[in-house]
This record gives structure tokens, sequence and C-alpha cells, in this order.
């Protein structure tokens, strides 16, 4: 997919440039963020901080699949990995 768009610099200029022919009143919520591209994002001005990212969605993740009883003990009771 890469090769057909022209590499991923090419894929960051297209998704820059990604704006929907029809908008609504709101002028920002149809733009593409600066940021787009981005993993590690402003922790006071982006959608989505990387502290938040990175601390809590460790803790819920291990919250999930380690202490959710039921998510445990579907995966425990399982007959396979497909299965689980």
């Amino acid at each position: 997919a890469f090769d057909q768009i022209g590499g991923y610099e090419q894929l960051e200029a297209a998704y820059a440039q990604a704006i929907p022919s029809r908008t609504i009143a709101n002028t920002t919520c149809h733009l593409p963020r600066a940021d787009a591209m981005h993993m590690f994002r402003d922790p006071y001005t982006g959608d989505l901080p990387w502290t938040g990212m990175t601390f809590g969605l460790t803790i819920m993740a291990t919250w999930y699949w380690c202490t959710d009883q039921v998510i445990v003990q579907r995966s425990l009771s399982a007959r396979d990995l497909n299965h689980a």
C-alpha cells in the first residue's frame, strides 16, 4: 500500500489534505490535526496526551487482562488459543 501512494511521506501529505467537501458550521472539527501522525502528543494541548496513553492504558490493560474475572476464567478454561 505504501508503494502505491509513494511512501510514508506521501501518506502524511495526503492525510494533511484529506478535507471533506461538505462541512458543518464548526470550522475546526473536520480539519486534520497538525500532530495527527505523532504517537507522543503534547500533554497539555493534545487530544491524546502521551502521559495518559503510556501510563493510563498500561494500568487499564493490566486490569482488563489480569484481574477481570470473566476474561481470566475464559482464558484459563479454553481448549486452545483459538477457543480463548
